[in-house]
């Protein structure tokens, strides 16, 4: 997370970005406590930037059967395996490919970690993806969201020679084209023997393999395409560069040589790059085909539901031609360091309830020869915004030819405004996702309704015959007293929180019962006036809290917000358990309390420990790991709406308090990438369109990837920013400070209309013919859902 400038410079970093099983270590980071001045933390104990996987280890040809070490990507289709509890993508190593180049021990590099990879400082953080880099190999790539292609650069050695790459797969060739065009397959190819002896081969499982077993040399000026037979996937390697390649394989019945990795059953190696005196790198770029090429794999999952889905896709007889038309098109511009534009509404119409922003991913379409392209892009830096679309000055590339593939609530969005191409219906996979289909197109417009404002109450009255019982209930509830310890903020950032909104949420009740009774016109949005006349008559006739018990309620609300909002700790009169600011990563952080207490007096505890021993920051099962960056929204969701409803009544207090609650939202939600002290949206996945919680490492330590178990936590959380923001610009009603409420109000309409969306899609399955592919109940983890009735 450095500047990228070699200065060595902190910057704000993607703690629980999509991608961020990558870059982190195993088990993930652990921040400490550090020297300096209160509210900091010194950098994690371990370089988040390197990853050290196991090295695959396969024969080498030349000399026969000394094992070689890869450095590389694996690019696999998972297949959806389910059960009644649990829907997960299932990850084959013998399915996929892998991308890469072998490790020379010979050239003094340190290679204690052959195989390790870290982020690329050159290239831009995005939120759609992360620039990865290998030193001691001389390649980049770059892993973004909706890629048709894995693509690897490769430079050079310390030599001057071309790094040359190497492309494996887990099955054994069944046939390989060179240099097909449309009308023309191509010429064949056949491959040396893994075990470099002749092969006498089984004829009912043929693989492209010569029978003196020796390799041939082919030269490739553009592609070679590739069908592999236990898995039954075809596949598509591009190359910007003409090369000379050879190729090995496993056959049957001989086996691969003795000693060797047995998952490596093919393997491609370019021998040769002919550049012409070009310093261009070559880039290689792989990209599936087809996974169901003749019905006769060992593998069934990919075929098998094929004729269950109702539509075609990139397998089906009608795709197949159109889907390698579209790769051959595309494989010229890849996309580097995309950019998220946010484009959100403007001065005008405060009082349209049709408030839109539209979301504009710029894809960085970038050429694989730099010689051949030109212009700028399209998107420039926005004072309130990831980026923003520019009223232009910038001249667009003509990029007609460049694909990503889209989910439906892409496709949904792009057929309406028109903001990128889609493609022909059956250039589509099957996905965890739902239907999955390119579009063509280097700029993506999608735009998101922020639906109607969000409002303190519900879109229609209590029932008549509810409101007694709701009465009843606030009497008691507005009596309710906080234990002392929440007065000194001395416990965790969760469960408190949750209290103070419930008094929050009380006090509303009660001011949607008066304003009822007084007949005053409260906006129901879906409720007629013969509805809202019942309700208001109900809430006449019973008796509600007086002045004095709802102004005491909020006094203690008032205070227990605020001390969290207090710097120093205890010794300045702040929360007992205080929080930092972390400078590692760029965020908002709880130290911890380690809690004692008398027997019969648990309310009324205390934290043990103080800054600089923060229990949270060296445990992740502590505070839900929130000095791990896990849960963030949830936790200070509820913050921010106990803040907005204290703000609402006490305007003065909120003016007051203003800039301490921002670090809050802008922990979870900062909309600016000029704020230098926080990293943008730092929740958010732009492309599912939904949150994730989980941070540096999880608490469950999962291989699942990333996870959100609570969507109604994610949208409460976002739908309290909307409502600070109101209750702000409310306080403020006009200048600089009112301009800043309407953007936090904005953003929170934003990213409340966002998730509810995600979890209609992700989250809630209404239906069989609703469910969108990967939906399911309650708790989404990148890669499995798993279904836990409440």
């Amino acid at each position: 997370n450095g500047d990228g400038g070699g200065t060595g410079v902190l910057r704000p970093a993607p703690a629980n970005a999509w991608y961020g099983n990558l870059p982190l270590p195993r088990g993930g980071v652990r921040p400490v406590p550090g020297r300096g001045g209160r509210a900091r933390l010194r950098r994690p104990v371990r370089d988040p930037g390197v990853f050290p996987p196991g090295p695959p280890r396969f024969p080498s040809p030349e000399p026969r059967g000394r094992a070689e070490t890869m450095a590389g990507i694996d690019i696999l289709l998972p297949y959806m395996k389910t059960s009644a509890g649990n829907v997960q993508m299932v990850y084959l190593k013998s399915n996929g490919v892998s991308l890469g180049a072998v490790v020379d021990r010979g050239t003094g590099a340190d290679v204690r970690a052959p195989t390790s990879y870290k982020v690329d400082a050159d290239e831009e953080l995005s939120p759609l993806g992360v620039s990865l880099k290998w030193d001691h190999v001389a390649m980049r790539t770059s892993i973004v969201r909706g890629m048709p292609y894995g693509t690897m650069r490769y430079g050079r050695d310390p030599g001057g020679r071309h790094v040359l790459p190497v492309i494996t797969a887990g099955s054994r060739v069944r046939s390989i084209l060179v240099d097909g065009a449309a009308g023309s397959p191509g010429t064949k190819m056949l491959c040396g023997s893994l075990t470099g002896g002749a092969v006498d081969q089984d004829p009912n499982r043929r693989a492209a393999v010569t029978s003196d077993g020796r390799a041939e040399t082919h030269d490739v000026r553009r592609e070679v395409i590739f069908q592999l037979s236990q898995s039954d996937f075809t596949w598509v390697a591009f190359f910007s560069k003409p090369v000379k390649v050879r190729c090995f394989s496993d056959a049957v019945p001989a086996v691969s040589a003795p000693g060797t990795d047995s998952e490596v059953k093919f393997r491609l190696d370019v021998t040769a790059v002919e550049d012409g005196g070009s310093d261009d790198e070559l880039v290689v770029r792989v990209a599936l085909l087809s996974e169901c090429s003749s019905g006769r794999g060992t593998i069934r999952e990919h075929c098998d539901f094929l004729g269950t889905l109702g539509y075609d896709t990139v397998s089906s007889k009608s795709g197949r031609e159109g889907y390698l038309s579209a790769l051959r098109k595309g494989a010229g511009l890849y996309s580097k360091s995309p950019l998220v534009g946010v484009d959100l509404p403007g001065d005008g119409g405060e009082d349209d309830e049709g408030r839109m922003t539209n979301v504009v991913f710029d894809w960085d379409a970038t050429p694989v020869n730099p010689a051949g392209r030109g212009g700028d892009s399209g998107v420039a830096l926005g004072a309130s915004a990831l980026r923003a679309p520019s009223s232009g000055g910038g001249k667009v590339p003509d990029d007609d030819d460049f694909i990503m593939f889209a989910l439906p609530h892409h496709l949904e969005a792009l057929e309406k405004v028109g903001g990128g191409e889609v493609g022909d219906d059956a250039s589509c996979f099957h996905t965890f996702h739902g239907r999955t289909c390119l579009v063509r197109g280097s700029v993506w417009n999608l735009p998101v309704s922020h639906g109607e404002p969000q409002s303190f109450l519900a879109d229609r009255p209590p029932a008549p015959e509810a409101i007694p019982s709701l009465a009843e209930a606030l009497n008691e509830d507005i009596k309710y007293k906080l234990s002392g310890n929440v007065f000194r903020g001395a416990a965790d950032t969760y469960f408190p929180a949750k209290v103070l909104a419930k008094l929050g949420r009380i006090v509303e009740i009660n001011e949607e019962l008066r304003g009822l009774r007084s007949n005053d016109d409260l906006g129901y949005s879906d409720a007629d006036e013969v509805m809202i006349e019942e309700s208001a008559s109900s809430a006449a006739e019973v008796p509600l809290p007086s002045d004095s018990d709802v102004a005491s309620l909020l006094d203690d609300l008032e205070r227990a917000v605020e001390i969290w909002l207090k710097p120093g700790g205890r010794e300045e009169k702040g929360a007992e358990a205080e929080f930092l600011y972390d400078t590692s990563w760029g965020g908002f952080i709880n130290c911890g309390c380690n809690y004692t207490f008398t027997k019969g007096h648990e309310g009324d505890g205390s934290c043990y420990n103080s800054y600089p021993n923060c229990p949270a920051v060296e445990d992740v099962n502590k505070d839900f790991g929130n000095a791990f960056y896990n849960d963030h929204h949830f936790h200070y969701g509820y913050h921010i709406y106990a803040a907005a409803v204290v703000a609402k009544h006490r305007p003065e207090w909120g003016r007051k308090y203003f800039q301490q609650v921002l670090l809050y939202i802008r922990d979870i939600a900062n909309p600016s990438p000029e704020d230098k002290n926080f990293p943008t949206f730092r929740q958010k996945d732009w492309y599912l369109g939904n949150s994730w919680a989980a941070g540096l490492m999880s608490m469950e330590l999962s291989p699942h990837g990333r996870e959100q178990e609570s969507s109604s936590e994610a949208i409460a959380a976002f739908e309290g920013i909307a409502l600070y923001g109101q209750a702000m610009m409310d306080a403020f009603g006009d200048g600089e400070s009112y301009e800043s409420a309407r953007l936090v109000r904005n953003v929170g309409e934003l990213l409340t209309s966002m998730e509810v969306s995600a979890a209609n899609r992700f989250w809630h399955v209404w239906g069989s013919k609703s469910a969108e592919g990967g939906g399911c109940f309650l708790w989404v983890w990148k890669n499995p859902c798993q279904h836990l009735p409440i």
